[in-house]
């Protein structure tokens, strides 16, 4: 929901819109401040009251969103293609030396969308940001080279890849990578 706004008449025929809050802010506490902006406090547009609005820097706005939980972050923003468990995925598979291209084309999105995923310039509030030059060894991959070992037998056996990738704790698209040497390819 938006920021209330009313249209003020000057009487002679003119309007203009106007924010409440800045309306309220500019009448108890005084004219905005040069690069200031207004503060909603509890970050909830609605609440006008004197007491829940400041001046601010932008900074100082954005704290504000992020300590409510309003910054429209990963699966908060509005246009975000994926979410937070698949974006920890897209790390979990860089980890592993999976073809970025093949990852973002199975999350629907551009390889340099899943690149800046995977090193942490995008989704950056996720923990397990992936170094490439130290992939598939990573700290972040959930496996070894004895379970990637297991998981092609499992495979060449008949496994599903749903059964493999419960198993294991991975995704569908992680033990398909996987089986098809997409990933771990020296192993």
């Amino acid at each position: 929901m938006g920021h209330l706004r009313v249209c003020l008449f000057d009487g002679n025929g003119g309007s203009r819109m106007e924010l409440v809050h800045r309306l309220v802010l500019e009448a108890f506490v005084g004219p905005c401040p040069d690069g200031m902006e207004c503060r909603h406090l509890d970050s909830d547009p609605l609440n006008n009251h004197v007491g829940n609005l400041r001046w601010g820097t932008p900074k100082e706005n954005a704290d504000d969103r992020t300590s409510n939980g309003t910054q429209p972050v990963g699966a908060n923003n509005p246009f975000s293609r994926i979410s937070e468990h698949e974006a920890l995925e897209i790390r979990c598979l860089a980890s592993m030396g999976a073809d970025m291209k093949e990852v973002a084309d199975l999350f629907g999105v551009h390889k340099s969308t899943a690149c800046k995923i995977a090193r942490g310039v995008a989704w950056c509030h996720l923990p397990g940001a992936v170094n490439f030059r130290d992939t598939e060894s990573s700290r972040y991959s959930k496996l070894d080279e004895y379970q990637v070992r297991e998981i092609r037998r499992m495979h060449a056996s008949g496994a599903s890849l749903g059964v493999i990738a419960s198993r294991f704790d991975i995704s569908k698209p992680a033990a398909c990578l996987i089986v098809n040497r997409k990933t771990w390819k020296n192993v």
